[in-house]
Parts: C-alpha cells; structure tokens; sequence
C-alpha cells in the first residue's frame, strides 16, 4: 500500500464522507476562517481522523503547489496509480470535480464523479 496526498475541499469532504478509513491525516493551514475548513477539520477528529494546523508553505510542498485551497489529506492508496483513489468519470459533466491528488513525483487532476447522492434536477 501507498500514500497520496488529496488536496482542496472538495476532494477532501469527499473523502471523508465514502472512505473516511483511508485517510490518514488531515492539515490544514493555520489561521485559516474558513467555514468549511473548519467543519471538515471538525468532522474529521470525530472520525477518528488526526487534523493538523500547518504553515501554507507546508500545504504548497504537499500538494506540489497544486491549488489546496487550505487543505490536504494524507491518503491510502491500495494500488499504485493515483487514478485508483477514486472512481474516474468517463464522461465528465457539469456533475463531475477536478480532484487533485498528489505524490512526491506529480501532481494529477482527473474528472470524479461528484455522485455524492445529488437528486436529479427537474427537467
């Protein structure tokens, strides 16, 4: 098994909410006022889950200065590619996120399903 790194809220609340098991450690960055920051680092300590406050600086080299938006997630990857964290999206859609994951090498961006149990919109 591997590690990763998931970054910005999104992916991370993700992550939480359908494998929170997988994840390892949570940082966020320090000072940060951010409501939904502070709801995930919230609900990741009541998971069991470690949350750290960090300098920015930590967070850019984590993410290889992908865009964080103030947090990262350390992540437990069963195979070796990162495209198995989560399910990739073959056909992205308004309904789908760019989630960014991370490793000390590169840094990938690739269309997830955000089937987060959205209803249908009316048509």
């Amino acid at each position: 098994m591997s590690e990763t790194w998931i970054v910005g809220i999104n992916p991370v609340e993700g992550a939480l909410a359908n494998d929170p098991s997988r994840v390892r450690e949570i940082l966020v960055e320090q000072g940060t006022h951010n409501p939904r920051i502070t709801a995930l680092a919230d609900e990741a300590r009541r998971l069991g889950v470690r949350v750290h406050a960090r300098p920015r600086a930590m967070l850019d080299k984590v993410s290889s200065h992908a865009r964080h938006q103030g947090i990262a997630a350390n992540y437990e990857v069963l195979g070796r590619s990162p495209s198995t964290i989560l399910p990739i999206c073959l056909k992205p859609t308004m309904h789908c996120s760019w989630y960014w994951t991370a490793s000390p090498t590169r840094t990938t961006s690739v269309p997830v399903c955000a089937a987060r149990r959205r209803r249908a919109r009316p048509r």
